[in-house]
């Protein structure tokens, strides 16, 4: 069996934002809880693709502080989604977390290398590198806003940063996704780890469907040039345009079924 997926039901997702919405409440009300802002919130969440589960634990406790909370559904084995190719990345299923404090929901993508075969020299890098996460089988109207986007990639150590607020693909019905340039800095390369969050307000839970984070790697004389989504019969639902893709691959990860607040 490959990566296990997770089945989020309407149903269980209002009974889970009712909880949290009255756990919320009861935990202002009993003790001083800090101050949620964006910025925080946005933060933490951009740290949780590439966690490990002890690291994943922390950064939920000192989410659940701000009122932040992930929706831990069901499990259900699946078959890999990954291309050939995509041995060499690691990608995180997406994770949905109900935002108490302000009613939105975000969701993340990420993933990282598990080795150094992007090469060794900053004339390998090729284009920018693409990821984010598309929505298939999608059900219900879309009657959602995207209140916030941002992305990042660092290297092997997190010493160095390339990041960005704007998102370069998607209708935020159909997903999102982001572009950002790999580069080497002072011998490290900037495009190791990567790191993608898209926050939406209260009513994306009324939209049903599968979630599945991609990832898009160019290198030598390859260049990503557009990412559509909403393609039927393709993983994640998108089609990429990209000059000499064979100097490129796209990996996928396992799929999260979503559909929240109903």
């Amino acid at each position: 069996m490959g990566n296990p997926s997770v089945y989020l039901s309407a149903t269980d997702k209002l009974t889970f934002a009712k909880e949290m919405d009255e756990l919320y409440a009861k935990q202002s009300l009993l003790r001083s809880s800090p101050t949620p802002t964006r910025e925080i919130v946005d933060a933490l969440l951009l740290q949780v693709p590439n966690a490990t589960p002890e690291e994943k634990a922390a950064i939920n406790a000192e989410l659940e502080t701000y009122g932040v909370y992930e929706f831990e559904a069901p499990v259900i084995e699946s078959a890999s989604t990954c291309a050939t190719d995509s041995g060499d990345v690691a990608l995180d299923t997406p994770t949905i977390y109900y935002e108490a404090w302000s009613t939105y929901w975000s969701v993340t993508c990420g993933g990282h290398w598990k080795n150094n075969e992007y090469g060794d020299s900053a004339g390998n890098v090729g284009g920018a590198d693409g990821f984010g996460v598309g929505y298939t089988n999608s059900s219900n109207k879309y009657s959602s806003k995207v209140m916030s986007a941002s992305a990042y990639m660092t290297d092997v150590n997190s010493n160095y940063r390339a990041s960005t607020s704007n998102r370069s693909d998607g209708d935020r019905s159909k997903g999102f996704g982001f572009r950002i340039q790999d580069h080497w800095k002072s011998g490290y390369y900037v495009g190791h780890k990567w790191s993608g969050l898209c926050t939406y307000d209260r009513w994306f839970g009324n939209y049903n469907g599968v979630a599945t984070a991609y990832y898009i790697h160019t290198y030598d004389s390859a260049s990503l040039e557009s990412v559509s989504f909403g393609f039927d019969g393709k993983t994640a639902g998108i089609s990429a345009t990209i000059t000499n893709s064979v100097k490129s691959f796209t990996a996928f990860s396992a799929d999260k079924y979503f559909g929240v607040y109903p």
